[in-house]
């Protein structure tokens, strides 16, 4: 009798600490991937493709924050999360110029070796954003157009799924407005690649404040990989893999150390730059700023 009163409380606390909802457009039709965060909290998910979430929070009374490429970000309380109206966000029309690209160019920017990268960025259950900083320089105005961009990726999923994002600079200095209208859905193999984006077609160009390169995880089914982790026993040298498991959500991204930070975070609903160097035993990475493993292929 004890057990069955455990266990239906147990189905009791678990049910009131799932949120389910929808995320639809104006015209009801479903709004894919969403970025979802309980605000000020590290806890987030992602709609998936049908616009379909749940989140685990014992307060439905939260606020969740709501983001998503092309649209107004929402915020909303828990209880009332069941379906959840994206505004399209407005088109703001800018004058420019039009020159043409010539296309006779190209210089790369941000290169890395693939042998010499053995520290990877992972998001674990959450949907972070991760954003990298590219200045805008002699040779940008020159070669300003991006044509491709190759980012150090590794999964143990088949393919795994991830977004770019390229924002303009705020004045603050943080990633700004999504410079593309169209999400980049990213498909990585499995296992240690240079994924390759083509962007010829998107027209976009590093500004003169420079560019924000992003990479933002999917926290969605196709994505879930269940690890188990090789620790050292210090007392008798062997490994055991019985207190490290967990689940994290693919792909890891690679990085690359740096002295300073030009990284910022989108996390609990709102950016945060990367600002302590990272405390870790790999040799090179010891103290340094970790900064994405993407290198750009401009063109003019």
């Amino acid at each position: 009798m004890y057990k069955a009163l455990f266990f239906l409380l147990f189905l009791s606390i678990s049910s009131s600490a799932q949120i389910r909802g929808t995320v639809v457009d104006e015209n009801q039709q479903p709004v894919a991937y969403v970025n979802i965060w309980v605000e000020d909290e590290n806890n987030g998910t992602t709609a998936d493709g049908n616009g379909d979430f749940t989140i685990f929070e014992k307060n439905p009374e939260k606020v969740l924050v709501f983001s998503a490429l092309g649209y107004e970000t929402a915020k909303v309380k828990g209880t009332e999360a069941a379906n959840v109206v994206l505004k399209q966000r407005p088109l703001q029309l800018q004058e420019v110029m039009i020159a043409g690209k010539k296309g006779n160019k190209t210089i790369t920017v941000g290169d890395y070796k693939k042998g010499g990268i053995n520290h990877f960025f992972s998001s674990g259950k959450n949907p972070w954003i991760v954003a990298r900083y590219f200045p805008f320089d002699g040779n940008s105005a020159k070669t300003s157009y991006l044509k491709e961009l190759m980012i150090m990726t590794d999964s143990e999923v088949n393919p795994a799924k991830f977004i770019l994002h390229f924002y303009e600079v705020a004045e603050d200095g943080s990633p700004g407005k999504d410079l593309t209208d169209t999400i980049l859905l990213i498909e990585a193999a499995k296992g240690k690649q240079n994924t390759v984006v083509k962007l010829d077609g998107y027209d976009l160009e590093i500004g003169k404040k420079g560019i924000f390169v992003a990479v933002e995880w999917l926290i969605i089914d196709e994505n879930k990989y269940d690890f188990k982790m090789a620790s050292n026993d210090a007392a008798s040298g062997s490994y055991t893999v019985s207190n490290f498991s967990g689940t994290r959500y693919e792909p890891r991204i690679g990085t690359i150390p740096s002295e300073e930070s030009t990284s910022w975070r989108f996390t609990m609903g709102r950016w945060s730059r990367f600002d302590k160097p990272i405390q870790s035993g790999i040799g090179k990475y010891n103290n340094k700023f970790n900064e994405l493993a993407i290198k750009l292929t401009l063109t003019n």
